[in-house]
């Protein structure tokens, strides 16, 4: 589900990494530093990523015969709108140039017809770009999951599959997050914790709340603005909103945290979760990617992977943190879970 995963995919990625992977190779060498010539040498200020995938011989289960073609989107810190590129059986390479340094990540899914509505396979990977560097990242495709709907309701977002509720909702003030819910517990706060209309990119609110009798931190952040392409579409300024809820018990134990990556007029298209069932169980890390949907006002209608939303003209950030969560029933996200990999390198926020 899109709110919190719950099994380890250790054993899958294990056999995984042996059918598929992509490399990406992040370089930043110049001209200059190619050729060796004369005169003062300019230090690089960008890089590049070269994404080559390596079609396995024979036919899997991750990669079928009849793929026709990988997407790779590329996104983080200083991209407002995602980088896209596409390899082949015939052109398994696609580079991304003059990338500013810091950490990306990456998101890879794989078509077999025009006309699939849904990914064969997906992968996350992260990458940190650095200037007169090189890094190789590898990522590794999963089976899609069947996606599950999430609706906007007056409470919050709703998962009735799993049984989860955020409750996080727009208002005239800007964006109010009350608590959570899972089949394991439900936390409601106090008072709601709100980020106004007119919030800077980095302001964070808090307020103390009470979790089982014990007191605990409720954290908003507006973390960033970046560009996001996943398999319903792409989605250009998107705003990347951070809740979390810590205790303290003797070291800070964090209960819950979301990340949503919010477009404008449109409302979540990425969400990564992780989740602390009890004081040793926790549920790891969970991307939860928009696959399709239905979206009051938005073409087409409903949309899917294979037909696509472009919001890739959408406005800069000017503040109106309630445009990016339209407040309306008829709103159904179909989010896809995929797991990201061990000891990613660095976090893009």
């Amino acid at each position: 589900m899109m709110l919190a995963g719950e099994k380890d995919l250790k054993g899958v990625k294990t056999m995984v990494r042996k059918l598929a992977t992509i490399f990406f190779a992040v370089s930043a060498l110049s001209l200059l530093s190619l050729c060796g010539c004369g005169g003062g040498k300019a230090e690089p200020q960008t890089g590049n990523i070269v994404v080559v995938f390596n079609f396995p011989p024979e036919e899997s289960r991750l990669i079928p015969s009849a793929t026709t073609e990988i997407i790779v989107s590329v996104m983080g810190g200083g991209l407002t709108a995602p980088l896209k590129g596409t390899v082949t059986r015939s052109q398994p390479r696609v580079v991304f140039t003059q990338l500013t340094p810091g950490n990306k990540f990456l998101l890879a899914f794989s078509r077999t017809s025009s006309t699939a509505q849904l990914p064969a396979t997906m992968g996350f990977a992260t990458a940190t770009v650095r200037a007169g560097q090189t890094t190789r990242v590898e990522i590794e495709l999963q089976p899609i999951k069947p996606p599950t709907p999430v609706t906007s309701e007056p409470s919050g977002l709703q998962d009735n599959d799993k049984n989860q509720t955020l409750f996080l909702k727009s208002t005239n003030e800007g964006l109010q997050w009350s608590g959570f819910s899972i089949p394991q517990r439900t936390v409601t706060f106090d008072a709601p914790l709100v980020l106004h209309n007119g919030a800077r990119i980095g302001q964070t609110v808090s307020t103390q709340v009470t979790v089982e009798n014990q007191l605990a931190t409720a954290t908003m952040r507006l973390a960033g603005v970046m560009g996001v392409g996943v398999p319903a579409g792409d989605f250009a300024n998107c705003v990347v909103l951070e809740l979390s809820l810590t205790r303290k018990v003797g070291i800070e134990l964090q209960l819950a945290f979301y990340r949503l990556f919010l477009a404008r007029d449109f409302g979540p298209v990425w969400i990564n979760s992780r989740m602390v069932l009890d004081e040793q169980v926790s549920t790891g890390e969970v991307h939860s990617v928009l696959v399709s949907g239905q979206i009051m006002g938005v073409t087409p209608s409903p949309f899917s992977f294979a037909s696509p939303v472009n919001k890739l003209d959408a406005p800069n950030y000017d503040g109106n943190l309630n445009a990016y969560l339209p407040q309306v029933q008829e709103n159904r996200y179909d989010f896809s879970e995929v797991q990201i990999q061990e000891n990613p390198p660095g976090n893009p926020f």
